[in-house]
């Protein structure tokens, strides 16, 4: 672990661990706290009924200290491989095992939204022409990539066996839903809040069935192992989307109860099979209650979602977006400071403009 984070100097590199307990997984998780590094980025690949409790909840205690692990709803995510295998990598990004991503593209819905005169017009003009845009633009990108660069013909990871390139999918991304409903409803009348309104979140999922339509009818020559298609990501955003909240989540500031966020929070995650995620830091005291924070986990799992972390409120080491930083090291950085990764520079936006640092703390019930 000490190795990795003082060679790989990019808090997106990730590991997983689990389902089933294991000796180094245990090991790993004892030290996760006295190390506090952001690398690696950590997973726990969580399944009801091999997982053990006891192991779930040692993994909490950790992410309350360290923001390491993550949890992932294995048996969601491997339905959804089929007989292939994934991984955990990047952010939460799920990918076939050989394999990755060709490349992540993505679209911002808001600004969609905000280029339509109305909800007809978005639905109708702009948004079938952005989406159908991006996807001939990502598959020109993949086409040169496999047919006019060296990779796939030269790589060791290729010759050695690492990677495969048909198990390489195109991915594509989405980010600032949130937004977009406020703007398509504002069009009828006050903006509705994602999370906080029925109407909302019938309007976010009538969004994300437009976007899923469109993916579905576009056939790929490459994206062999997703037969031939795209996947949907829940993109964690990029330098100066201010004004753009990651993926589909709730935007700070208007998060509701935790029990109605996990709920608002289901309705999305089943787009997404390469990946989403929602964060939550939780007070101190949840550290000595561990299987109240696992209780509402499983209820998360049960209810559909996909991915989900905590961290600590007052902890150095937190989740910005999907990876991790030191909010002593983003102070540093911010002073010309020299720091020892180069991920704090991307935190920037999200901890001091974005206000990832006024996310709404939970607190852990018995």
């Amino acid at each position: 672990m000490i190795q990795l984070d003082r060679t790989i100097d990019d808090s997106f590199c990730h590991a997983n661990i689990g389902p089933k307990e294991t000796t180094v997984g245990n090991i790993i998780l004892d030290e996760l706290a006295d190390l506090n590094n952001a690398t690696p980025n950590l997973t726990l690949l969580y399944e009801e009924g091999i997982t053990p409790d006891a192991f779930a909840e040692k993994a909490i205690v950790a992410s309350i200290d360290s923001a390491n692990p993550a949890f992932a709803n294995h048996r969601y995510y491997q339905n959804d491989f089929g007989k292939n295998q994934y991984g955990i990598a990047s952010c939460y990004n799920a990918l076939p095992q050989v394999g990755g991503a060709f490349t992540l593209s993505r679209i911002r819905l808001n600004k969609i939204a905000e280029q339509s005169t109305s909800v007809k017009d978005f639905f109708e003009n702009r948004l079938p022409y952005v989406v159908e845009t991006m996807l001939s633009l990502m598959e020109s990108k993949i086409k040169f990539l496999v047919n006019e660069t060296s990779f796939f013909k030269s790589s060791f990871l290729v010759k050695e066996g690492f990677v495969k390139q048909e198990n390489f999918v195109g991915l594509f991304g989405v980010v600032g839903l949130f937004e977009c409903v406020e703007k398509l409803t504002s069009f009828s009348g006050e903006p509705l809040a994602l999370g906080n309104s029925d109407l909302a979140d019938e309007m976010g999922i009538r969004v994300m069935d437009a976007v899923q339509a469109k993916l579905d009818s576009f056939k790929s020559e490459y994206s062999n192992i997703w037969d031939h298609k795209f996947m949907l990501h829940a993109q964690v955003g990029a330098a100066n989307d201010i004004g753009t909240t990651p993926g589909a989540r709730i935007q700070i500031g208007h998060e509701p109860d935790m029990y109605e966020h996990i709920a608002n929070a289901a309705k999305f995650h089943k787009y997404f099979p390469s990946g989403i995620g929602d964060h939550f830091p939780f007070e101190e005291t949840a550290k000595k209650n561990p299987a109240a924070v696992l209780d509402i986990f499983k209820a998360a799992f049960r209810l559909g979602m996909r991915y989900i972390s905590s961290y600590g409120a007052d902890a150095d080491l937190i989740r910005v977006t999907g990876y991790l930083v030191k909010k002593s090291d983003a102070e540093k950085f911010r002073n010309g400071e020299q720091v020892s990764y180069d991920t704090v520079q991307y935190a920037q936006d999200a901890l001091f403009q974005n206000g990832v640092l006024e996310r709404k703390v939970q607190h852990a019930n018995s």
